[in-house]
């Protein structure tokens, strides 16, 4: 083990098995979700914990990005990293698995344009007429961080960067909370009435109201910005004692809804606290010997997009049931996982760093 964290960057099989660790959650918690096929722990967690951890460790690596690319290579590499694997997989189960036209989205004027930007969460139509994948909503709340970043970046010319940061992850961590806390008592319905008409309600519901405002963007900031955090105190949180960040981790990981249920918030900062220590061990480990978990990570993002329709396809097209059902499911998005990976994002990728690098040429 280091002493402290790397300033240049970190291993990425690192990166990648906490990436590994985080899907296998959302996918446990759909299992159970979409086919009443139930894992210990996970099942209730999985989805909640291995969302807000994604969300960690995005705010970990993107600050990186933007404090040392230009702004025009920056959004290139989040585009072309972001879109393509999206784009594709969106076509490819909506004409597929729902039968839809090729063309379903254009045919829903600016609905249909805010799912095609993977802003579908910021209005109920889109996502509810058009979330094939059942997890689109997640990307509206990254975008959200890609746009803040940088701005938030240009501001700390001029200031300490040690106190200007501390500030930030301060700031955005109440912001998020008392956005729940405010949300969570209906003060922000107002925003959601002209959506909550559109899909056939008189006013916001519980389930708009939670799956719409309380979950928006703002409540999520809190975990982004303790990733960042992470990255700009390396000289501080890498020096913290493993059996104090093993303990941080856990009080708060294994009873995340329980402290949503004490501090009457949901999400709560609690748990963002105790996947930022495991982010900090994480990063302070050296590569280990387990390729497996580190491929599964590789391939995290086309998993994360494509596990659910695995799962419908298995148990409701194919009519499977039990571990069968699972196994198939499994079987069809590590597949189609691999081959999303290999024929979509990596050369999304690729494009993104190369149109990058011409730009950083003009």
């Amino acid at each position: 083990m280091i002493d402290r964290l790397p300033k240049g960057g970190v291993h990425n099989v690192n990166i990648d098995g906490l990436r590994a660790i985080a899907v296998c959650g959302v996918v446990s918690h759909h299992f159970f979700a979409h086919a009443n096929f139930r894992l210990p722990l996970l099942s209730e967690t999985g989805g909640l914990l291995g969302v807000q951890l994604f969300f960690v460790i995005s705010g970990y690596l993107i600050v990186q990005s933007a404090s040392r690319l230009g702004l025009g290579s920056y959004f290139l590499r989040r585009v072309c990293r972001i879109f393509p694997a999206y784009w594709f997989a969106t076509w490819l189960v909506a004409v597929g698995i729902s039968n839809k036209s090729p063309f379903f989205l254009f045919t829903d004027g600016w609905q249909g344009i805010l799912h095609f930007l993977a802003l579908s969460h910021l209005s109920p139509p889109a996502l509810l007429r058009h979330d094939v994948l059942t997890v689109s909503w997640t990307l509206t709340v990254e975008w959200s961080w890609y746009l803040l970043v940088p701005i938030i970046v240009v501001c700390a010319q001029g200031f300490s960067e040690r106190r200007y940061w501390l500030a930030v992850v301060i700031f955005l961590t109440g912001f998020s909370t008392i956005w729940v806390l405010l949300a969570q008592n209906g003060y922000f319905d107002f925003l959601m009435m002209g959506g909550a008409r559109a899909v056939g309600h008189d006013q916001v519901t519980d389930f708009l109201r939670f799956a719409f405002i309380t979950n928006a963007f703002p409540a999520q900031f809190g975990f982004f910005s303790l990733g960042a955090g992470v990255w700009y105190f390396h000289f501080c949180v890498g020096r913290l004692s493993l059996w104090f960040l093993l303990g941080v981790i856990a009080a708060t990981v294994p009873f995340a809804t329980q402290w949503n249920g004490i501090l009457g918030v949901n999400p709560s900062i609690v748990s963002g606290i105790g996947l930022a220590a495991v982010l900090i061990v994480a990063v302070r480990l050296p590569a280990l010997p387990l390729r497996p978990i580190y491929w599964l990570g590789e391939i995290s993002y086309p998993l994360y997009l494509l596990h659910v329709p695995a799962i419908v396809l298995a148990f409701n097209h194919f009519s499977l049931t039990g571990l069968m059902g699972a196994s198939v499911a499994v079987s069809i998005m590590l597949l189609a996982a691999w081959l999303l990976h290999i024929l979509v994002e990596r050369p999304g990728m690729a494009l993104g760093y190369w149109f990058s690098g011409r730009l950083s040429n003009i």
